[in-house]
């Protein structure tokens, strides 16, 4: 099992195998590394959003394929467990780009539309939960959870980041020192479960 941290300031990106095991670092030189994922085909997706760039490494042979060029600001990926290839978030404009993750990647982006009555917000994260895409929006004083549609799912006002599963668990981090938030999904509602503290 390996874990994944990227460093935006620094342009680099950490690998841990295990809670005990030392962290390993990619080189710096990626330019504000802000979304890291890992493919079916164990092919590391990292966005670069002072690039406006995709970067994408096989880790069986270490070497980068390719960097696929975005038209806004890439500012996080999602690769769905077992298959081939990531989707991309971007913003100004904002767009959902989907790449096939091969060793010529194919990219196709389309519109993302922003929550009913939150123009301002921007797409900041991106999950996947029970196979649909799930998108945290944010601005300076709110955060809203949508579907790629712009369907309002859940307003977490000091949101940062999420996580989904398969078996339609979503989880929500917060601010420093602030406990989780996890929501069940059940027949199309999210049902609120127990918060887990932040290590």
């Amino acid at each position: 099992c390996r874990a994944w941290r990227s460093h935006p300031l620094a342009g680099t990106v950490d690998v841990t195998t295990s809670p005990d095991a030392p962290t390993t670092s990619c080189p710096g030189g990626l330019r504000h590394p802000t979304g890291v994922a890992v493919d079916g085909l164990d092919r590391l997706y990292v966005t670069e959003s002072a690039g406006r760039a995709v970067m994408i490494a096989d880790l069986w042979s270490g070497r980068v394929v390719r960097r696929v060029a975005t038209r806004g600001r890439a500012v996080d990926v999602v690769a769905e467990t077992g298959e081939p290839g990531a989707v991309v978030v971007t913003a100004s404009p904002h767009r959902m780009m989907r790449i096939d993750g091969g060793s010529r990647p194919c990219a196709r982006s389309e519109p993302l539309v922003a929550p009913c009555g939150h123009p301002d917000l921007a797409p900041a994260r991106i999950a996947l939960l029970s196979g649909r895409m799930v998108v945290l929006w944010r601005g300076d004083d709110t955060a809203i959870l949508a579907d790629e549609a712009g369907r309002e799912l859940l307003e977490e006002p000091s949101a940062t980041d999420i996580a989904g599963t398969p078996q339609g668990l979503l989880v929500v981090a917060r601010g420093p020192d602030e406990s989780f938030h996890r929501f069940w999904e059940r027949g199309g509602a999210f049902v609120e479960g127990e918060p887990v503290a932040a290590a």
